[in-house]
């Protein structure tokens, strides 16, 4: 077999960093064994990748892409640093300003194709990570309303009563992040990180120990819980009727300041542009949403069924508050 071109370059490249569907890695499996250009572009790219094998795969999918393109830059540096200085010096000056040129131009393409492969690993990583933990806490979810006669947990809450304040110490009901609190405190979940998504950029919070949760009667702040989680009233709400609907989501953006969820009334104003946010989790690409019958899908747009409903915000609102209710059962409002 002869010929090696460019769809073929890149089949076997996205297969040596794993990023390949099932029949794709098939097909760059059989190109390597068949042609002798693909198994050796396919040796040298496994050979450059090899000594990434001795980072820890414990850290963070997003730590972790980090630390892969360092070690790339500095393999880069050390084979330029090892280069024995009486060879160079013999070079002319046209053949050294060629090898310098050549490493260079490595270094360059070894960046230039791994910095762009490593910030979409790290969205796919971030995206799965973010699933698994939001089928994790429905997993709680559903243990909890096998207990309490098909309900999900639902606070009763006074008229006009906040919602958005994460970690008020009073025994009020301050914040709707209480409600899937109790999931920890009665003991249907026991990993209080799973509240926190992997994709974020917020900076990580030390895990709650069970001592701390014992101790607490909602999340300490933001930074131990960045998902929202569906905004009601009426506490005998039960998980059929939401089965098809949206009951948790990555952080609603208009709460993603701290300083929103600790004020004990907000008004925040809704621009245009503002209306159109998609949560910080993921680089606002978009959202994963759990719905009530416990699938997780995720979704580019904030934007739900037919009558694109908001899930961040109550139906017909120009502005934000922090203690709106949805009017009806469609009107979806995820907070804080």
């Amino acid at each position: 077999m002869s010929g090696f071109d460019q769809e073929q370059k890149d089949l076997v490249f996205q297969h040596c960093l794993g990023l390949s569907a099932s029949e794709e890695a098939a097909q760059a499996e059989q190109l390597i064994a068949g042609n002798d250009e693909a198994a050796k572009s396919h040796a040298r790219i496994a050979t450059a990748l090899a000594p990434l094998r001795t980072i820890s795969q414990t850290s963070c999918p997003g730590e972790l892409a980090d630390r892969t393109v360092e070690r790339l830059r500095e393999l880069a540096r050390e084979h330029v640093a090892s280069a024995p200085p009486p060879a160079v010096l013999k070079l002319s000056r046209r053949q050294n300003l060629s090898n310098v040129i050549a490493v260079a131009a490595s270094v360059l393409l070894i960046v230039g194709i791994v910095i762009p492969s490593s910030k979409l690993m790290r969205h796919r990583s971030g995206l799965l990570t973010c699933k698994g933990q939001l089928a994790n806490i429905f997993r709680g979810l559903d243990l909890y309303s096998a207990d309490h006669e098909d309900r999900f947990p639902v606070m009763a809450r006074a008229d006009d009563a906040p919602w958005n304040r994460i970690g008020h110490p009073g025994p009020e009901n301050h914040s709707n992040t209480r409600n899937p609190f109790r999931l920890l405190t009665l003991g249907y979940l026991d990993r209080a990180e799973d509240f926190v998504c992997c994709g974020g950029k917020r900076g990580y919070a030390s895990p709650l120990t069970p001592s701390q949760i014992k101790a607490h009667n909602d999340f300490p702040s933001r930074d131990h819980i960045t998902y929202s989680y569906r905004v009601s009233s009426d506490p005998f709400l039960t998980r059929t009727s939401l089965s098809r609907l949206p009951i948790m989501a990555d952080m609603n953006p208009h709460f993603e300041q701290s300083a929103a969820c600790t004020s004990a009334r907000v008004t925040l104003g809704l621009d245009p542009d503002r209306l159109r946010l998609n949560s910080p989790n993921h680089g606002r690409r978009g959202q994963n949403v759990l719905y009530g019958g416990g699938d997780v899908r995720y979704s580019r747009t904030r934007f739900f069924g037919d009558e694109a409903d908001d899930i961040y915000l109550p139906e017909g609102a120009d502005e934000c508050r922090g203690d709106e209710v949805p009017g009806c059962l469609t009107d979806t409002l995820l907070g804080p």
